[in-house]
């Protein structure tokens, strides 16, 4: 079949594609260029969505429109449009293409700033594969959350493990510099899993790597992991968290993620807080004869990084805070020391102080909500 009848004197590009988006650079190409000595392409480069008009300056000409010194982590929508014998023709329909975010050398999210349904800046997810339900999610969810408001929810209602539900971290410059740990809490309502394992990219096409040891049981109340990189020896550039539920309506959820530098000392366990009064507080936990600890704590409503806490020192493994105010919420952090540094903060664990005794009570609860 041919089809005949008026052609353009200037035709429109289109099928705009970015061929490639790295961190401050990329090539877009497209179909109906311009052609012949006297013809060419312009494009027009902008981080906003409003289209440009005929007498918009273009930002620079060529097919493909190859894009240095960009932003990273920077949506940027493009426009096309051919020059005929010095005519202009019409802008093209858009595309547009977000640059690679910077990769990074450590990172502590715990998604509390991230409204629900969303990723934070430079998180991504990956939910491929057979039989897909729609409401399978890798996301930021209101609730489940172990400090704060939010987590990361990996449900996969009917979906079936053969597909992948994957939460991808941040670009990593050192995934490979065996220096480096990954911490997580996490907590399933049933039971439920989660695989450890490194991507080649952040895409839908990525190659999903599993580490060595990285299946994971995740029990159904809240506990701390740590994973291990000081062996790995690929190539990849992010860790994912994939899904790994044996059955249907098994979700997983994650926070206060890290990558940090794997710690000097042994992490202590098991904080445990043994007894509580008005403004004291006793306890204890497990670690390594012959290390010493260091213990900061506060309020809930305070401090969120025991690292900006001024520690105070226990050549044992227990202490008693005290100063503390009645009937409050606090959290505690433990790490701990030894000849090489200092161990990672361990917490927080939650507690809450008793009020002050009274001599008489009278109470008709009609303020109560």
């Amino acid at each position: 079949i041919i089809f005949t009848g008026i052609q353009k004197a200037c035709p429109t590009p289109f099928f705009l594609n970015t061929a490639v988006a790295t961190s401050d650079f990329a090539v877009v190409v497209w179909g109906n260029g311009a052609s012949g000595a006297d013809n060419s392409s312009q494009y027009y480069l902008s981080e906003n969505n409003e289209a440009p008009t005929s007498s918009t300056d273009p930002t620079g000409s060529g097919n493909p429109a190859m894009l240095f010194g960009l932003n990273p982590d920077t949506l940027y929508n493009i426009w096309v449009r051919n020059m005929c014998n010095g005519t202009a023709g019409e802008w093209s329909y858009p595309t547009s293409f977000r640059t690679e975010c910077n990769a990074q050398t450590d990172f502590i999210e715990n998604f509390d700033t991230t409204p629900a349904n969303s990723l934070p800046a430079c998180w991504s997810s990956i939910v491929r594969g057979p039989g897909i339900s729609s409401s399978t999610i890798a996301t930021t969810f209101e609730g489940e959350a172990f400090t704060g408001t939010n987590s990361i929810r990996l449900f996969n209602s009917t979906t079936g493990n053969s597909a992948d539900i994957i939460l991808v971290s941040p670009k990593l410059s050192n995934l490979a510099a065996n220096t480096h740990r990954l911490r997580f809490y996490a907590d399933a309502n049933t039971t439920s899993g989660l695989v450890i394992g490194t991507l080649n990219n952040n895409t839908s096409s990525a190659t999903f790597t599993p580490i060595a040891d990285g299946a994971i049981e995740i029990a159904t109340e809240y506990q701390e992991y740590a994973i291990d990189f000081s062996s790995y020896t690929g190539t990849d550039t992010y860790i994912g968290f994939r899904l790994n539920a044996p059955q249907n309506y098994s979700p997983v959820s994650l926070d206060n993620i890290r990558w940090e530098l794997a710690p000097a000392c042994e992490d202590v366990s098991e904080i445990t807080v043994e007894d509580t009064q008005p403004t004291t507080a006793a306890i204890s936990w497990q670690g390594i004869n012959g290390n010493g600890y260091e213990i900061v704590y506060d309020l809930t409503t305070g401090a969120t990084d025991p690292s900006t806490l001024i520690p105070t020192s226990e050549s044992s493994m227990s202490a008693e805070l005290s100063g503390l105010s009645t009937n409050s919420f606090y959290n505690v952090w433990v790490r701990s020391t030894c000849q090489g540094g200092v161990g990672s903060w361990v917490g927080p664990v939650t507690f809450k102080t008793h009020c002050e005794p009274i001599e008489h009570l009278v109470e008709n609860f009609d303020t109560a909500t």
